[in-house]
């Protein structure tokens, strides 16, 4: 199986295709790791899957677990949202360390 793109997705999906058994080529178009972020957070169906896959404890004892975002401007709050996923394990979202 080919798997185009060695990001964050790209890397799970052939990593779970070789725990089922699959060969997996990786191709990448970036000859160098990149020197950005790719995400802000990790969403929580995002953390359903790694918990099924068995790598969520190392995001769930490292993530800053977000219940709510403000919006604001120099002197007003402009919104409050709570942030409350339904139908799954994780009550947050999910902020990682990016490093």
């Amino acid at each position: 199986m080919l798997v185009a793109g060695a990001g964050p997705v790209g890397l799970f999906l052939a990593s779970q295709l070789v725990a089922r058994g699959h060969s997996v080529r990786l191709v990448e178009a970036r000859a160098a790791q990149s020197e950005h972020s790719k995400a802000l957070a990790v969403m929580p169906r995002t953390m359903e899957l790694f918990r099924v896959a068995g790598i969520s404890m190392p995001f769930e004892n490292a993530a800053y677990r977000v219940h709510a975002a403000t919006i604001l401007t120099r002197h007003h709050v402009l919104a409050h949202v709570p942030l409350e996923p339904a139908d799954t394990w994780f009550d947050y979202i999910a902020m990682v360390p990016q490093d």
